[in-house]
């Protein structure tokens, strides 16, 4: 008869190395509290739980315990299941309760309307157009949660901070170097918001802002927050050469021993096309570089 598989277990020493556990078909399975991803059973060993780490989050390397601590919250508190930290009996009523709160935190109204206004109103609709069994559904539904509103105030500010960005990159006009000068500001931004949030000023987040119940756990999370979004900008927008930037800027003042060896001659007889320089002079960088 096969010997059965001995079951791994987890240990609560493997947050050092960004991981905690979740019940996956009945067994333990290791999940990355970085980037949520979930490994099989055979990977709750601290040598793969490591090499998770240095080969996905290399530059998380040297984090100390707590701020695995801090992510594993984060990523427990975004959780809708039972597994996490504010699950409800209901997933519809969670789902209600999350839209709510956005809605209170997109109006920059305090935390307790939910359950002083809007609970109260939402219970009376229902009793009137349903019936009285009914409202006991929306008993479920928990708005007076103030770390989840703020929690959503920061959301709404920060997407609001991206779809700006975003925008920004799109458009007729849109040329690498403007692109790559956008990019490098909103990384600055980034540093310099995440200097202000531990210092406890959220004046650059309108929504965040008018919040009065910032906790020092949310402001570890937000802080947390904006560095994975500075490394996440760094590795899906790989730093440009200042020789490349030159040489679409100004191709005419751009030295030829900066461009490849393979085209350089071509090059010197583009720099001295007198057609390409005054089309270069009349039209607009986008213009010229699709005319060229």
């Amino acid at each position: 008869m096969e010997a059965q598989k001995k079951k791994r277990r987890y240990s609560e020493e493997y947050i050092q190395f960004g991981f905690t556990v979740i019940i996956k078909n009945g067994a333990e399975v290791p999940q990355c509290v970085i980037c949520a991803k979930v490994l099989s059973p055979a990977a709750m060993k601290p040598n793969l739980l490591q090499r998770h780490l240095h080969g996905c989050h290399q530059d998380l390397k040297g984090k100390d315990m707590d701020y695995f601590k801090r992510r594993e919250t984060m990523l427990n508190y975004s959780k809708l299941d039972h597994s996490g930290s504010f699950h409800q009996s209901n997933k519809a009523a969670v789902l209600a309760s999350y839209v709510v709160a956005l809605k209170i935190a997109q109006q920059k109204k305090p935390h307790s309307i939910g359950e002083t206004l809007v609970m109260p109103c939402t219970k009376e609709i229902v009793r009137i157009s349903c019936n009285d069994k009914k409202v006991t559904q929306i008993y479920l539904v928990k708005l007076n949660d103030p770390k989840r509103i703020t929690c959503l105030a920061y959301i709404v500010d920060i997407f609001s901070r991206l779809n700006i960005l975003n925008k920004s990159l799109q458009g007729a006009d849109a040329v690498v170097t403007n692109a790559v000068d956008k990019l490098k500001s909103f990384q600055m931004k980034l540093e310099l918001w995440e200097t202000k949030v531990k210092k406890g000023n959220f004046e650059m987040f309108e929504a965040l802002a008018d919040r009065q119940d910032i906790s020092d756990q949310m402001v570890n999370l937000i802080v947390d927050h904006l560095a994975s979004l500075q490394s996440e900008m760094k590795r899906y927008f790989p730093d440009v050469s200042e020789e490349t930037l030159k040489l679409i800027r100004d191709p005419f003042h751009t030295d030829v021993g900066s461009v490849n060896d393979e085209i350089q001659e071509e090059f010197i007889d583009f720099v001295n096309d007198s057609s390409a320089s005054d089309l270069f002079e009349k039209e607009s960088l986008v213009r010229f570089w699709c005319k060229i």
